[in-house]
């Protein structure tokens, strides 16, 4: 061949009618992913809804629905659990409406320690009433450190008391009117020495005994509690603050450790005392409207002991 020049074979032309027409045989597409990443969107959208209709479905706030039928005793401790577990989840919208409007501390202002905790609340007795309008409510808060890895776990803290006054409103809602947790230490138990005429209340079944001045008096015996007045005085009107100098005494089965006086408010001290042997325990409950009320309830405090 002259010049290298391959010959290339006759192949007649096609026209562009035929080449439109001619079928294109091009490969299936693979479905499977789309059918795949539809089922994972459909299956996240399901649980982002769950999640979204969990979290926005609380329960009611039980400050905001209290029980009328109940009593004042049941409701003013409702309020103060409702407190306390809002307390401890930060939850400063629901602790809101726990609070009286006289109410000022800032509880969410305090940072978390770290690792997080939470609040289990032991009351310690029953609410006492200062008056129909308002309870002093003793309580003994756990903080449980929560931690986690590999040796995490729930650790308790050391018990810390504290005490609420819980006051009714206007409108009839009960609600913290404060919440106090430093406090003054109160002398109790022990011996002491008082006037020659003062009166002595033993409890033999219980085996305990405290010394009382002759112008006060026995106001309730019950199997467990006793209650001590000062006869001078006498209770406020019934839809009154006005409270009035008095002690109980009460036997407990919870852990009560803190002794404490809250401090002057309004006039008005309350305090708590706690004294214990073997298996016994007593809790002692103050209110006191002077300073020299104070002073008395200290001493009557100072002569408890048991006698077993």
């Amino acid at each position: 061949m002259d010049n290298d020049i391959v010959p290339t074979a006759n192949v007649p032309p096609v026209s562009l009618e035929a080449s439109l027409n001619t079928p294109v045989n091009l490969p299936k597409p693979n479905r499977t992913p789309i059918f795949v990443g539809s089922a994972v969107l459909v299956l996240a959208l399901i649980i982002g809804t769950w999640f979204f209709i969990g979290a926005n479905k609380r329960s009611p706030n039980p400050c905001l629905t209290e029980d009328s039928s109940k009593s004042a005793e049941d409701n003013v401790i409702t309020v103060v659990r409702a407190f306390e577990e809002y307390q401890s989840v930060k939850d400063g919208k629901a602790l809101s409406a726990c609070k009286a409007a006289s109410f000022t501390s800032n509880l969410m202002s305090q940072s978390d320690p770290f690792p997080f905790y939470g609040i289990t609340t032991y009351l310690v007795g029953d609410p006492v009433p200062i008056s129909e309008q308002k309870f002093s409510v003793s309580v003994n808060e756990r903080r449980m450190l929560f931690s986690g890895g590999v040796s995490g776990g729930t650790y308790p803290e050391q018990d810390i008391g504290a005490t609420f006054i819980v006051k009714k409103d206007d409108s009839g809602k009960w609600a913290v009117d404060s919440y106090n947790k430093t406090n003054s230490v109160i002398p109790a138990g022990g011996t002491s020495v008082v006037p020659a005429d003062w009166r002595t209340y033993r409890n033999d079944k219980y085996g305990f005994e405290f010394k009382y001045p002759v112008s006060w008096e026995i106001k309730n015996n019950s199997e467990i509690a006793v209650k001590i007045v000062d006869s001078f005085q006498t209770d406020g009107p019934p839809n009154s603050d006005q409270p009035r100098d008095l002690i109980e005494v009460a036997i407990i089965q919870s852990v009560c450790k803190e002794q404490e006086w809250i401090d002057d408010i309004g006039g008005v001290w309350w305090g708590r005392a706690c004294i214990s042997s073997g298996h016994l325990l007593a809790q002692l409950t103050f209110i006191a409207t002077s300073e020299s009320s104070k002073i008395l309830e200290e001493k009557i405090s100072s002569t408890f002991k048991f006698t077993e």
